[in-house]
């Protein structure tokens, strides 16, 4: 029978529950060894997890990169939905930007069945940005986003995502830790790159699902210099793509292209000229409008909403729908 929660618990058995459960999900994706001792004390640092580059050979010439780890334990009452916080060490921070990067881990315990994993992947610039926000304290709040461990092909894109950004170095300029402080930098930049997880995405779908899933590093090339920066980890609330795909009523094309729309959490949206959106699912396509588009705007979106009401047939592209 376990303890219940108004039974006092000793840390070291919860630090060493907590190390299990993350070490157990990381075993699960057959590529990820977790060498994470449960009576650590090495200050700062409780052990280190190596990749893999394949499930089948696990042998020293197939590591694909090898990561500092901290893992923190604790019960709670009540577990966090999507993102928890905790008040790491400046000491430590400082640490881990000595050592290039940390993967920190904080397991929410609620009893020793029920369990979250929050994780913060700490790179040389996250560190260098909480450090010039801590200055003067003993504690900065780091912020977690909930750990994939129940999907071993979303633990591997974490874990190798941290090794890929890791692995570019990029340097970083002074007093730019934003896209703001790039603006007003006035550096002219040749072209801006985002840091998009790419292990195991087989479709569109799956792309766009992992941008919007967790923050991305924004790198950026000044012109004239052969090296990129990284200048930002940001969170995108959407993507929208512009497509050159003509929309089609009774013969007529209406309009020559159209917008994609994909937000976390969300069907996929087509948006037609200024006011028209299509919800898209398997079962059924939605279609919201309000005209607040150009006159001849409104006239284009018009005749293809009474087309569609008269029960004619419209083709986005090489798809055909009716309502």
């Amino acid at each position: 029978m376990y303890p219940t929660m108004s039974e006092k618990i000793d840390t070291t058995i919860i630090e060493m529950s907590a190390v299990g459960k993350l070490q157990e999900a990381l075993l699960s994706t057959g590529m990820i060894i977790p060498h994470i001792p449960t009576a650590n004390t090495v200050p700062s640092w409780d052990g280190e997890i190596l990749l893999y580059k394949s499930r089948d050979d696990l042998s020293k010439g197939n590591i694909s990169g090898k990561i500092p780890v901290q893992v923190k334990g604790t019960m709670v009452t009540r577990l966090e939905k999507k993102k928890a916080v905790f008040q790491a060490d400046v000491r430590d921070l400082q640490n881990y930007l000595n050592d290039n990067g940390v993967m920190f881990f904080l397991i929410q315990l609620k009893d020793f069945d029920t369990f979250k994993i929050y994780y913060a992947s700490l790179l040389p610039f996250d560190l260098k940005r909480l450090l010039d926000q801590a200055k003067g304290q003993k504690t900065k709040q780091i912020t977690l986003d909930e750990f994939p461990y129940k999907y071993r092909d979303g633990i591997v894109r974490v874990v190798s995502d941290f090794i890929i950004n890791k692995n570019k170095r990029a340097q970083l300029l002074p007093n730019v830790r934003s896209l703001v402080d790039l603006e007003n930098s006035k550096i002219e930049v040749e072209k801006l790159e985002l840091s998009v997880p790419c292990f195991g995405i087989k479709t569109e779908d799956e792309m766009f699902s992992e941008m919007l899933a967790r923050p991305l590093y924004v790198y950026a090339k000044p012109q004239n210099i052969e090296a990129s920066f990284v200048v930002d980890r940001v969170r995108a609330e959407k993507v929208v793509i512009q497509k050159k795909t003509p929309v089609i009523v009774d013969g007529e094309i209406l309009f020559d292209k159209i917008e994609e729309i994909r937000q976390n959490g969300k069907e996929k949206q087509l948006k037609v000229g200024n006011d028209i959106t299509i919800l898209l699912n398997e079962q059924k396509w939605t279609i919201n409008y309000s005209f607040q588009g150009s006159l001849h705007e409104q006239i284009l979106e018009t005749k293809m909403l009474l087309a569609l009401a008269k029960g004619q047939e419209a083709r986005i592209g090489n798809c055909r729908f009716t309502i």
